[in-house]
């Protein structure tokens, strides 16, 4: 029986804002379009001269180490690079930071 990941971050709750500010620097010129397909998978469209894919790969993976959570992968297609970020349907308002540039209102 596969025991489900706990929705829970490691972090402390400056540093987790400090890597929640990270992506939204990161990402901030480089997104020409965001798609949320269901409540647990968003994918943003990179712009075609995004060249800090090293960048997004160690954000990424520094953020699956402290949310578990988290999936994501990169589809690399001749129109376009897009980051697809994944997290169970109940972590869905946690997704929703990634889904908006700008942060809570």
């Amino acid at each position: 029986m596969t025991v489900p990941t706990p929705i829970a971050c490691t972090l402390e709750a400056g540093a987790a804002r400090a890597q929640l500010d990270a992506w939204r620097d990161l990402l901030a010129g480089a997104v020409e379009g965001r798609h949320r397909v269901s409540t647990g998978r968003l994918e943003l469209v990179l712009s075609s001269d995004f060249d800090q894919v090293d960048a997004l790969v160690r954000l990424a993976q520094r953020e699956t180490a402290c949310c578990a959570f988290f999936t994501f992968s990169v589809t690399i297609r001749a129109e376009a690079l897009t980051l697809v970020v994944e997290a169970p349907d109940e972590a869905g308002a946690i997704l929703d930071d990634f889904a908006n540039p700008a942060g809570p209102a």
